[in-house]
């Protein structure tokens, strides 16, 4: 990564191994200021930890992060080739996968049942979602920074299915997801996933969020600009209305969303503060 500015952020989840040690004890002997380690009191979840680091880095000035497990599956060295898509513009989503290459995944000490399950659970998860990825479980990833901020990730569970729904989010919001071939190796670490629990996980979090694109619950597994409605008798239309009969005074619009209803009651001359969340998109600040 040396031809890139690029920072490590180390999130060690209330763990008994002393890996936040190497990371600091690392920083301070090289003087890096751009490794950045923390410790949590209390262990937030495979899912929790990655929203943690998620958030900070989105309160930075950065284009994309990598997510590399501590374990050593991974091969940090082809972190670039992450990356590469998300800098070139040609996808905002790169995931890592060990089926795309014909054995590679049994060569690098996947168990067959691993194996058998994984393949299983990525064909039915593409039928269900119309996608037609290889390996919807690895670990090894990158985001664009733009990617997440298009999502909701903090509704997702703080287990390991996290994973799975943060890429039903993304495919849903129409990011373009890559996929690259790697290797992986599976040594004496030890797995806290549990192989029937988490396929059940799974599968329901691809379910609830087939029904929840379909309208069924209610939702914010996408963040979506609130469609002005112009129809007479909806909310909006009948609050539209009493402005028109009322004398023009002062308004307060709260949940401005886009602003259009602050821009009409503005435009027949009331004294309009609107407020929102989230800023919209293609909307300047007044």
């Amino acid at each position: 990564m040396s031809e890139i500015s690029s920072d490590v952020l180390v999130c060690d989840d209330a763990n008994s191994d002393s890996a936040s040690m190497v990371g600091a004890r690392f920083a301070a002997e090289n003087l890096n200021k751009n490794i950045h380690v923390f410790t949590h009191r209390i262990n937030l979840g495979y899912g929790g930890n990655q929203k943690f680091g998620y958030q900070w880095v989105l309160n930075k000035n950065y284009d994309a992060l990598v997510l590399l497990h501590g374990d050593g599956q991974y091969a940090p060295e082809i972190i670039n080739e992450f990356v590469k898509p998300i800098r070139t513009g040609s996808a905002d989503v790169v995931l890592g996968s060990r089926m795309l290459t014909s054995g590679a995944a049994r060569k690098g000490g996947m168990p067959l049942y691993r194996l058998v399950g994984n393949k299983i659970l990525t064909r039915w998860q593409n039928f269900v979602t119309g996608t037609s990825l290889s390996d919807w479980h690895c670990g090894y990833r990158a985001y664009s920074i733009a990617s997440l901020r298009s999502i909701n990730f903090l509704e997702n569970s703080d287990g390991f299915d996290f994973d799975t729904q943060i890429i039903l989010q993304l495919n849903s919001a129409g990011r373009r997801i890559h996929e690259i071939p790697i290797l992986t190796y599976y040594g004496d670490e030890i797995c806290l996933v549990q192989g029937i629990k988490y396929a059940r996980q799974v599968s329901t979090a691809v379910v609830k969020h087939r029904l929840k694109t379909m309208g069924f619950f209610a939702s914010n597994v996408i963040n979506s600009e609130y469609r002005f409605k112009f129809d007479e008798h909806s909310s909006r239309g009948r609050i539209q209305k009493i402005l028109q009969e009322r004398t023009p005074g002062r308004v307060l619009d709260i949940g401005c969303a886009g602003g259009e209803l602050s821009e009409f009651a503005a435009s027949i001359g009331n004294d309009v503060s609107a407020l929102d969340i989230n800023t919209p998109k293609n909307h300047s600040k007044k």
